[in-house]
């Protein structure tokens, strides 16, 4: 079944010709496509916020009809419109084809926040528009009169810069800015005015520094006549006629000045109403009935994440997922020999993949990555298949969830330089994603849990079997059994329960997503890979069925043998060490010996170039130090302002969402008794897996761990790395060790490999600082003393 959506369905900008080229656009496909029995839902936009295309989407709708009133239209794949709050409630005067220029007012009781705006209940504003258009609220002289005058403007966009203007008649009576030159966010006028039966006040607003975008400003006017009535232009307004007794609203052309012999008034006057996300075959409306969301999440998916997919809801209605996947990396080798296999190495599409290529090419040879893969293209091979386990992990997660009701995946096919599909560029499969894909779907599926997926021996872990099941079984009882198998097979935990399938033709109609366990387990076995499983023992095939969790035991971790010494406060770890009988110190002058030093992310005080350039000299002079958190080279708006190396290079975020970086390590002392080397696997790794890596920095003495995205563009850096210093060394990591310290035994297993690491020349004599050492010191931008 094919859900289809136009070219310009998707970052159509707004323009003078933006209504013709989405008409054409929309359509046309319906035209066109109409008689494919395959299409049953057309798509009119994706992500796409509120604004000028949307609203002209939004109205569309009954020229479709004309058309084709027979399939479903979904209005805006992901309702991006509705991300920056409803405009449910307000008052708009405006022309018929455009958004804007507009004068709004909030009739509720209550404040509306949406498109960055804040309109206050009651409130009246008004938007310059697109070309230059000035928005006026005009009132008209009813009689002679003096006439007492007071206005006030007020940005309430995140930033107006707009010009405002007060004129009788042609005459101007006030010109003011607000957050344009020294205008600030509020604008006043009062004066005594003469007028004249059918004179004209015109409060203006212009879109002051050339940019008409965000420009929403308040009018707080107020005219009060000799005889005490009072004229308010919030108080009168009304979005039925205009004009409004004496009150009009419309704009005036494009111009240096606001001109008012151009005033014209607003021809569409309306309440705004939520807008529905779907219409359904035969319907002539937006109805709203279903949430439709784009739940990307962080990758790899850790137990929160899972939560949320598993708990997603509509505020009452259905959800649909019309987006929702997890990609891989692009196989920039093969991508590349398909082009020189065709002949067309110089098309533009393989120029890009060969940059790309080349870059992970000099990455592999600079990193020496062949210490973690036995060959370049087994970091591709690596990552598709682990595309797979996080697909069906989702899946698990989505079809567990008895809120959801529909999902359209992304994406089929590698498309648009990334690699997001289930086959690539070249319409080949991607071994073990469509496996995880079929078995995701599958009508009746036992969906798992385990929770952590990292844990302490005798301590408990969370259970949970769900049973998904889309009319497959036959009303009926069902035993199901559950059981931990560990390693050697050990079986530390085993039930069995009976599951009742009602008859789908009762009512009400059965759920199609059953809970069937939830317990927590102590766990009381040997360390290492559990594995969760449930069976029918009769009468079902179901697929699914199986979690996976991993088991620590805290007498096995490696001892540290070695006095840590402790550069800068972090009271927690302190206790943390103390807790685990880690013998430590605080940082202090004339050390005896090499040391082995651990710094968190608050510097030694007082934080200067002294304190930082005497921990670099006791790195010198034989000494190793572990930064265990990035945050610590932080200075001013420098990220690594404080990395001890002439070449700082930056701190770097990698994508982590349906393009993510692919994690990889290397067998080496600081991974020691944890999966190594190549791709990081993300069941046991996934707490510590971090976002950002080491950018630009000379390659160091040993690349240890990295993250590398061949998924959309390329990017890349490193997340632990030693370098030599004099006769010492630093370890520099952005892994999250310190924040899992406690619950997640990954986490305490890398740190205690780190201090181990750093220990080994601990019982070497301290060194002579080497000969042009403090001139090294301050080409780092250590002068201190």
């Amino acid at each position: 079944m094919v859900y289809e959506e136009a070219y310009a369905s998707w970052c159509l900008a707004d323009s003078p010709k933006m209504a013709q080229r989405y008409d054409e656009s929309i359509l046309g496909m319906v035209r066109r496509d109409r008689n494919h029995p395959s299409v049953v839902i057309w798509g009119l936009l994706n992500e796409t916020p509120d604004g000028p295309v949307f609203r002209h989407a939004v109205a569309l709708l009954p020229a479709l009809r004309k058309l084709d009133d027979t399939r479903m239209v979904m209005l805006n794949s992901g309702r991006w419109d509705q991300q920056s709050g409803s405009i449910a409630g307000l008052e708009v005067w405006r022309n018929l084809d455009r958004v804007d220029p507009c004068v709004t007012r909030n009739a509720t009781d209550h404040v509306i926040k949406a498109l960055g705006i804040t309109w206050q209940p009651g409130q009246l504003s008004f938007h310059p528009g697109r070309d230059g258009e000035y928005a006026v609220v005009r009132w008209t002289a009813p009689v002679d009169d003096q006439v007492q005058l007071e206005a006030r403007f007020t940005s309430i966009a995140e930033r107006a810069t707009t010009d405002v203007h007060v004129l009788h008649n042609d005459a101007a009576l006030f010109d003011g800015l607000i957050n344009v030159g020294q205008g600030g966010p509020e604008a006043k006028y009062a004066g005594r005015v003469a007028v004249k039966v059918g004179d004209t006040i015109d409060c203006v607003v212009g879109y002051g520094n050339g940019n008409y975008g965000a420009d929403s400003t308040s009018l707080d006017v107020r005219i009060k006549t000799a005889s005490g009535k009072t004229y308010s232009a919030s108080d009168d307004f009304s979005s039925k006629q205009n004009p409004n007794g004496p009150w009009s609203y419309g704009q005036l052309s494009p111009g240096p000045r606001p001109r008012p012999a151009t005033f014209v008034l607003f021809k569409e006057g309306r309440r705004e109403t939520s807008v529905g996300t779907l219409s359904n075959p035969g319907s002539a409306v937006w109805e709203d009935v279903l949430s439709d969301t784009h739940p990307y999440q962080r990758v790899p998916h850790t137990a929160d994440i899972v939560r949320t997919l598993r708990t997603l809801h509509g505020n009452g209605l259905p959800v649909f997922l019309s987006e929702y996947g997890i990609g891989s990396a692009i196989d920039l080798l093969r991508v590349v020999r398909h082009y020189e296999q065709l002949g067309k190495t110089e098309v533009e599409d393989a120029q890009l993949y060969r940059a790309w290529r080349d870059q992970f090419l000099a990455d592999y040879q600079r990193w020496r990555l062949d210490e973690a893969f036995d060959r370049p293209e087994d970091f591709f091979a690596q990552s598709i298949a682990r595309m797979a386990g996080q697909r069906l992990l989702g899946l698990n997660a989505i079809r567990s969830n008895p809120n959801v009701v529909g999902h359209s995946m992304t994406g089929t096919v590698d498309q648009g330089m990334t690699a997001e599909g289930l086959w690539t560029t070249f319409r080949e499969l991607k071994p073990g994603t469509m496996d995880a894909v079929f078995e995701g779907f599958a009508p009746l599926r036992l969906c798992l849990f385990a929770e952590p997926v990292n844990i302490y021996r005798k301590t408990p872990v969370r259970l949970e079997a769900v049973l998904a099941n889309e009319d497959a079984l036959l009303p009926g009882d069902y035993p199901v059994r559950l059981e931990v198998l560990g390693p050697n097979q050990t079986r530390v935990f085993q039930h069995t329960l009976a599951l009742s399938i009602a008859d789908p033709r009762g009512r009400p109609e059965p759920p199609m997503v059953l809970p069937l366990f939830a317990q927590d387990v102590v766990i009381d076995g040997p360390p290492g890979k559990y594995r969760f499983l449930a069976t029918f023992e009769r009468g079902a095939a179901a697929a699914g069925g199986e979690a996976e969790f991993y088991v620590s035991d805290p007498t096995e971790m490696p001892l540290v043998e070695a006095e840590v010494v402790l550069w800068g406060e972090d009271k927690g770890l302190a206790r943390w060490l103390a807790e685990h009988g880690i013998r430590t110190r605080p940082f202090a002058a004339a050390p005896a010996g090499r040391e082995v030093i651990l710094v968190s992310s608050a510097p030694q005080a007082p934080g200067d170039e002294g304190a930082w350039a005497e921990l670099v000299r006791r790195i010198g002079r034989g000494s190793t130090a572990i930064f265990l958190s990035p945050g610590v080279f932080a200075k001013k708006d420098q990220p690594t302002g404080w990395l001890p190396l002439v070449n700082k290079g930056t701190l770097l975020g990698l994508p982590s969402w349906l393009y993510h970086k692919d994690d990889w390590n290397k067998r080496h002392p600081i991974f020691d008794g944890l999966p190594a080397p190549g791709v990081m696997d993300y069941t046991i790794y996934r707490e510590v897996i971090p976002d950002i890596a080491f950018f630009g920095q000379d390659p160091p003495a040993e690349a240890v761990c990295g993250g590398i995205n061949a998924s959309q563009g390329y990017s890349s850096g490193l997340m632990v790395a030693v370098y030599h210093l004099g006769a010492g060394r630093f370890v520099v990591n952005t892994l999250r060790i310190r924040e899992n310290l406690g619950p997640n035994p990954v986490a305490e297993r890398l740190l205690r490999n780190l201090l181990r690491y750093a220990a080994r020349d601990a019982a070497k004599p301290m060194a002579d600082l080497p000969a042009g050492f403090e001139q090294q010191l301050k080409a780092m931008g250590f002068t201190g003393p």
